[in-house]
Order: structure tokens, then sequence, then C-alpha cells
């Protein structure tokens, strides 16, 4: 994006503004359910990615590159046969809402012949699995990581039904319950059976998380296959299933290159740099994205509203994105040091290049959600498509010639490739989605500098738990400062636009114009 002249910003704000009734992104009762909805959906990731941050920085200090390395061998056969039978049910449910209990019967039967499926192939596939990654030690591995899978796929259908109506309060609990059992598990076996820690917690929460979601979704399920009922849920889903294998293509080629061509203490590197370096955009797109496709749902047949919304979710995506990303990318060098130790040094440049891939793919994380909730996820897969192959040629190469650094510089190319796409398909299927966010993008951007340079001159003066913990404090509340100088300076509107997905920024700014 480029910024726009000094001139133009009040008329682009009084444009970008100039909303009637019919014309703002939902209704007022959608908008404080989706707010609300978003309050949760952040608070449970927010807790579930530092619970699992604290689990990673304490396994991190008992087990070896080379356990890591292991159990990402049987991640990675378990998520390439999850996507691999995944119909995107849940997804139809949440799309379509006339679904019957004939619907969500066919639905749960689905589920678990998938799980049954699932298990059995990596049961018997395992030794075939661990032979194409050189390392016959991962086969037991893959062998019990399949469990997790059923046992997810018996759990209650009306999951979906939380997700439809924005009850996001109970799937909060649901996933912080699940991610605190994991962590404990794992944490307390990790002295004593290694390797096998991480797939024992994984089950552990597994088993959580079917429990959980009867007590919050109760359902009685019946084994039930109706082939009409069937075949409404595939129309929608088999692009979910498309798209879904094509991602973990992605990354689970990626893994039999690194593995390959490096060897297992390098996938096990890998492995940690891809879960630390992707959680603030894991995060932020989790939270944005999985409230905005339901909301995109409910206004897919009002172009207007969907197009204003859709400039609100790219701003909001946006202002959370590169700061955070930019922060963290300083923060990265000190969290390895001091908190991982110095066997893990090979992850920094990594995990730096990692997070910058997640920044040159804020806009197809923007465009991902609406084309869902709009009906359209053949693009989804088309966008994805082009980015696995851009991956395995650059990672092909990139690796042979610089080690490790080429999978991260190989993600950075990929993601990149696919933005023009985004670009593309947003304009297409709405009215100049883009209109009026210009200068806002370029006070975005200096925010994110502005957050950054400070965490980086703390980090350059201190060191430590402490200047970490400081680093972060400052950078956030001088993001924040610059945000609400330049909104106010310039007159973006910026305020208002990340009042709508997220409420909580309208006290802020009501707080500004007190105090001024």
């Amino acid at each position: 994006m480029t910024g726009w002249p000094a001139a133009d910003v009040t008329s682009q704000r009084a444009e970008y503004d100039s909303t009637d009734e019919a014309s703002e992104p939902v209704t007022r009762d959608l908008a404080q359910r989706a707010g609300t909805a978003v309050v949760w959906r952040g608070l449970s990731l927010v807790g579930e990615k530092l619970i699992f941050l604290l689990r990673l920085v304490i396994l991190a200090r008992i087990l070896l590159p080379e356990d890591f390395g292991l159990v990402a061998i049987g991640m990675a056969a378990l998520v390439l046969m999850s996507s691999l039978t995944d119909l995107g049910v849940v997804s139809a449910l949440v799309q379509d809402p006339s679904r019957d209990r004939q619907h969500l019967d066919t639905a749960w039967t689905i589920g678990v012949i998938r799980g049954l499926f699932v298990c059995l192939v990596l049961l018997f596939g395992a030794p075939y699995i661990a032979a194409a990654f050189g390392e016959p030690a991962a086969r037991p591995f893959v062998q019990v990581i399949g469990v997790t899978v059923l046992l997810r796929s018996v759990a209650s259908i009306r999951i979906a039904h939380l997700n439809r109506e924005l009850h996001f309060r109970s799937l909060a609990i649901i996933g912080l319950a699940t991610a605190s059992i994991n962590t404990v598990v794992a944490v307390i076996l990790a002295p004593h059976v290694g390797a096998w820690s991480l797939i024992w917690g994984s089950i552990a929460g597994a088993l959580t998380f079917f429990a959980g979601s009867f007590i919050a979704a109760p359902y009685a399920p019946r084994l039930r296959l109706d082939l009409s009922a069937a075949g409404s849920i595939m129309r929608f889903g088999k692009w979910i299933f498309l798209i879904g294998i094509v991602a973990v293509l992605g990354d689970t080629l990626l893994r039999l290159i690194i593995t390959r061509q490096l060897g297992i203490a390098e996938l096990g590197l890998y492995f940690l740099a891809a879960r630390l370096g992707y959680l603030p955009a894991q995060l932020i797109s989790e939270i944005v994205g999985n409230v905005a496709f339901p909301v995109y749902a409910r206004v897919q047949d009002d172009n207007l509203k969907a197009t204003n919304m859709f400039r609100r979710v790219l701003v909001a995506t946006t202002a959370l994105m590169i700061p955070a990303c930019a922060v963290f990318a300083c923060l990265v060098p000190a969290l390895v040091s001091d908190l991982l130790g110095e066997r893990w040094q090979g992850t920094v440049g990594v995990m730096q290049l990692l997070i910058l891939s997640s920044v040159a793919g804020i806009l197809g994380d923007s465009v991902a959600p609406l084309l869902k909730g709009m009906g359209r996820p053949a693009r989804i897969l088309w966008m994805d498509s082009v980015q696995l192959v851009v991956l395995l040629g650059a990672a092909w190469l990139l690796i042979d010639l610089v080690g490790l650094w080429g999978a991260g510089l190989a993600w950075v190319i990929s993601v990149a490739s696919s933005q023009f796409m985004a670009y593309r398909y947003a304009s297409d299927a709405l009215d100049d989605p883009f209109r009026g966010v210009g200068a806002v993008m370029v006070a975005i951007i200096v925010t994110g500098v502005v957050a950054a340079l400070i965490a980086a001159v703390i980090l350059h003066w201190m060191s430590g738990i402490l200047a970490i913990l400081l680093a972060v404090v400052a950078s956030a509340a001088a993001a924040v400062l610059a945000i609400l100088v330049l909104d106010r300076q310039f007159g973006l509107g910026l305020r208002r636009s990340l009042s709508e997905p997220f409420p909580w920024a309208r006290r802020l700014g009501w707080l500004w114009e007190t105090e001024n």
C-alpha cells in the first residue's frame, strides 16, 4: 500500500467514514456479538499461546533438538493425514445455517469414519513414513499420534453451532483447558520419557477437548450416513478439503526436504522456529479470521456491508500484525539466548524470516475469511496452490545453498507471490475494497517501526528476562501512543475502523478525546 498526499487526507477520511445505517458493516446487534466474540477469542488464543510458549520454553530446556525432530515427523504425518481426510464438514455447517439433525448426525458419522481411517493408516504406514524421512526411530511416534485426531473427530458436532452463533466464550474455556492439560502432562513427563512427553501431552489435550465439547455443546450423536445430507455438506466442504491438502503438503514436503538435505537435528531447529516464529501471526489471524468468517457468512448477500466489514478487518489485522511482528523480530535473539539456550541459536535467523513472511501475508489472511464466508473457497485454493509451488521450488534451491535459512527465505518468497491474487480476488468480490485505507496503512507501518526501535534500544542496553519484559511493555505503549497521535493529527479514522472488530478501541478513543 502507498500513502495518500496530506491534502487528500480530509477528503479520504470523509469518504471512508461516510456510512449511513444501511451501509454499516453489520447490524448493531451482530456487531456487538462479533465484538464480544473477538474479545473471548482473543482471551482464549492469548492464553493458549502463552501456555504453549511456557511449555515450549520448559521443554526446550529438557529435550534435545533431535527429540523435537522425531516429534516433528510424527506431527507432519498426522497433519498430512488429517488434511487428506478433512472434508470440511464443520466449516460447511457454519457457512450454511440450514442444517438439521440429519445433517449433524451425518457430519458426526463422517468424523468417526475419518478418525478411524487416520489411526489405521498411521498405524500400518508408520514404517514407510519413517523411511521416507530417513529416520526409523520416528516409527512409534507416527503410530501413536493418530489417537489425537480420533478423539477430536468424535467430539460433539454442535461445536459448529457455537461458531456460527458467535458463542466463543464456551469455545475459549475448552481451548484454555485443552492447552493447560496438554502442557501439564508434557512437562511432568518430559524428564522421564523424553520426546514421548510431547505425544502424551497432545493425547491428554485431545481427551480434554473431547470431554469439553460435549459439556459446552451437549449432543447425543447417532451413527447415520444420509447421502443427500452428506452431498450438501461436501459441496462446500470439498474446497476446504482441497485447501487443507495444499496447505499441509507445503509444510510436510518442506520438512522432508530439510531432513533429507540437512538432517534430523536441523528439522528439530526448524520445528521449534516455526512454532515460535508464527505465534504472533497465528494469534492475530485466528482472532480476526475465526470471527470474521461467520460474520461474512451472515452478510454475504449484501455487498456494501461485506465491503465495509472487509476494510475494517484489513485495517484491524494490519494494526495488530505489523507492530507485533516488528517487535517480536527484535526480541527473537534475546528470547533464544536467555530462555531457550545456546543449542537453539540456529533458530534465530529462520524465526525472523518466518515473522517477515507473516507480515507479507497480511492481505491474504484478510481475504481468506472473506472468500470463505461468501462461499468462494475455490479462490483460496488457487492462492494456496501458487504458494505451494513457489515454496517447494524455492526451498529445494535455497536450503541447498544457505542451509536452514533457505526454509525461511522460501516462505517469504512464496507468501509474497500469492498476495497479488489476494488483491485481485478481493477487488472482484467487493466494490472498491481498498478505497481510503492507504494513509491508515502508512500510519500503521510508522507505528511498527517506532515500536521496534524502542524494543531494540532497550535490548541493546539491557539483557535478561526483565529486559525482554520491559521491551514488550515499552514498545506496546509506544505503539498505542503512536496510533493515537497519528490518528488525531491526520484524521485517519483509525480508531473508528478498529472499534468495529475491537470494541474496546472506542474506550481508548474516548479517553484520548477527554484528556485533550
